[in-house]
């Protein structure tokens, strides 16, 4: 059995999607163990309340006796034997040591097609709102493994889809997202099960 961790700030639309599968048994031998907040946001906690997720609240390093931060993530992830990261919806940047120790074992999904409409500044709805007033007519999902910069890891897979002259913002948007949680289960599955490897220094997946 395989333990996931998130780290979710949001809506956390991805981390339901991935539980969903998990539930149906269509991701099978794994877990999502915790969920890690970078702040108290209502709408990821109650989300992680919704699907009974252990909630870690990064806040509380200090009361816990930590050092730091960090520390007190490392220690989090060790303690639940964490095998994979995802994240969702989390803007921090994800520091040194932490992408040292689970390298290649944190995943990311980007709402485009890197190397376009990534980097400082590119996340959820502004990204999409780059892309619709760009007048690109064909935009797309990345999932990536993460680095300690900017949608700049090894990616993993991409998909795409046609953006038509009726499309609407909220249309984009829509099948944008929709996309998203199609590669991220996907992805996730892949990887639990093995499937996803590296040669060339690039990520495949089997």
């Amino acid at each position: 059995m395989k333990n996931i961790a998130f780290f979710v700030y949001g809506l956390a639309s991805h981390m339901q999607a991935v539980s969903q599968k998990i539930n149906e048994n269509k991701i099978k031998n794994c877990t999502i163990k915790i969920a890690i907040c970078s702040r108290k946001d209502k709408a990821a906690i109650g989300k992680i309340n919704f699907l009974g997720i252990n909630l870690i609240l990064e806040e509380n390093w200090s009361k816990a006796g930590f050092s730091s931060i960090n520390e007190y993530i490392i220690h989090t992830l060790s303690k639940h034997k964490i095998d994979l990261i995802c994240l969702d919806g989390y803007r921090k940047i994800i520091p040194k040591e932490i992408v040292n120790a689970y390298q290649h074992k944190i995943l990311n999904v980007h709402p485009s097609l890197i190397p376009a409409f990534s980097g400082k500044g590119f996340y959820g709805i502004k990204t999409y709102q780059a892309i619709y007033t760009s007048g690109v007519k064909i935009a797309g999902i990345t999932a990536h493994f993460v680095d300690e910069n900017i949608d700049t890891g090894m990616i993993i897979t991409q998909e795409y889809f046609k953006i038509n002259s009726t499309d609407s913002f909220r249309d984009v948007q829509k099948k944008g997202i929709q996309l998203e949680h199609t590669v991220y289960v996907k992805v996730v599955k892949a990887i639990i099960e093995d499937s996803v490897y590296i040669k060339n220094n690039k990520a495949w997946i089997k």
